[in-house]
Formats: C-alpha cells, structure tokens, sequence
C-alpha cells in the first residue's frame, strides 16, 4: 500500500483511506479485520469466518495490485462469502 502511494496510519485511518477509491470493497474489509482481530485460539471465531476474511482480504489485494477488481473477481467474491 505504501508503493501505492497510501501513508502508513493506524487501521481506521487506513480503511478510510481505501475507502475512496474502492467504496464497494471496504463495509467487507472493515469486517475482515474485525475477525482479524480476534484471537482464533479463543473460540471467539468460527472457520467459516476466517474463511470469509481471507476472501475479502484477498479481494482487496487483488484490486491494490490491479487497479479495481474485475467483474469477475466480484460476482466471484460474493458467491464465495455467500456459500
């Protein structure tokens, strides 16, 4: 993100920052780092969610290093998340 062009800042300053140009993405990022977040040993998160911040967090990335997601990697992403 940094070679991007986007300043190193906290986590909320980050998701603001991405949310400029990939609106469309953040409210999924938002709740990806939320489960990031929580201890995994602790019970307190679920496989399936970890599994559904790995795609969103994986959908950002992809569209960091493309420029947007693609029509694809979307529809893609919500029947992933959705399933």
């Amino acid at each position: 993100m940094r070679d991007l062009g986007y300043p190193e800042s906290t986590l909320v300053q980050r998701q603001r920052d991405l949310s400029v140009h990939y609106p469309h993405l953040i409210e999924s990022y938002r709740n990806a780092c939320t489960v990031a977040q929580l201890p995994a040993s602790s019970g307190a998160v679920n496989t399936e969610e970890l599994r559904t911040a790995a795609i969103c967090h994986r959908t950002l990335f992809n569209a960091l290093l493309n420029g947007r997601p693609s029509v694809h990697e979307e529809s893609a992403e919500r029947q992933e998340v959705a399933s």
